[in-house]
């Protein structure tokens, strides 16, 4: 069945081009002259008022445009803004490296060192590094209509550049257990390449189909502004992130064939939970929630 879009009700109507007259006295020099510098014109009669900070920081970040073939020159807001200076000092820890911050006193980098060396084994270097999380503990579910018809999708082309990056990516997952190869499966997507900041990719599936058919988990994810609220009065803060926090997480058995995906050669499904679940943000702070919940208020700010 094939689904026709009406037409759009925003579309431009067809105008009949309207000639501009040229006033009477004025050279057709002189009004394309006039045309292009109103502002001159404008802060010759009047000067304007002081502006606000605010309307000062719109035009930094508004482009200028110069000349009338619509060519802009002016830097972003971002590419002109400060960049943080590097205060960060190296120091090695059980035979690896690890970076504490220049601003803290020899005495507190001492015991930050210590308290590292006492968990050295919390911290993962590879992705061959990470135990996982116990199944048993905790697993990703999907919870699906039943009425809903599995999707094969159509698979998609692309280049070379592409397809290499792929079968890297490929690799890696099939090297440190996350994925494995699934014959005749009922639900397949194509994968999809988001190139990250540092200029490298970043593999995932297209699991639009299968979301549509999961039911929203509507566990309560924490709030920004109240982290931040919560950790002002703290004297000292201390970040950790998750080495592939999602890929700790098993799928549970009977859920890793719908997260099936295909590349050139192969069909794959993940055995763990992988990037673009619907749900995984909430099993991913269920799982917090319950590793820290002795820390809760105590030495860990609760959401």
């Amino acid at each position: 069945m094939v689904v026709e879009r009406p037409p759009s009700t925003g579309t431009p109507m067809e105008v009949e081009p309207v000639e501009e007259t040229v006033p009477v006295g004025e050279t057709p020099v002189e009004a394309v002259l006039m045309e292009e510098a109103p502002e001159e014109a404008v802060s010759m009669e009047e000067t304007p008022e002081a502006a606000s900070p605010m309307e000062e920081a719109h035009v930094e970040a508004t482009p200028r445009r110069e000349g009338r073939g619509g060519v802009f020159c002016a830097e972003s807001a971002r590419d002109r803004r400060p960049k943080p200076a590097e205060n960060m000092v190296e120091r090695q820890i059980g035979g690896k490296t690890f970076k504490l911050r220049r601003l803290l006193s020899q005495e507190e980098q001492d015991q930050v060192a210590a308290v590292i060396s006492r968990h050295l084994d919390a911290f993962a270097w590879s992705a061959s590094d990470m135990s996982g999380i116990d199944p048993d503990f905790l697993c990703h579910h999907l919870t699906m209509d039943p009425k809903v018809h599995p999707v094969r999708q159509r698979r998609r082309m692309f280049n070379d550049e592409r397809r290499l990056v792929v079968q890297e990516e490929t690799k890696k997952l099939l090297s440190v257990g996350h994925i494995r190869e699934i014959q005749y499966p009922e639900w397949l997507a194509n994968v999809v390449l988001v190139k990250k900041a540092n200029g490298k990719w970043r593999m995932c599936a297209d699991f639009t189909d299968l979301n549509k058919a999961c039911s929203k988990d509507s566990y309560p994810l924490p709030s920004i502004d109240a982290l931040v609220d919560s950790a002002s009065v703290c004297k000292m803060l201390s970040f950790l992130d998750a080495f592939s926090g999602y890929n700790q997480i098993k799928m549970h058995p009977r859920d890793e064939c719908k997260t099936a995906f295909m590349t050139e050669t192969c069909c794959y499904c993940y055995k763990v939970m992988p990037f673009g679940l619907k749900n995984a943000g909430a099993t991913y702070q269920r799982l917090m929630i319950r590793i820290l919940a002795p820390m809760l208020g105590r030495n860990v700010q609760p959401m």
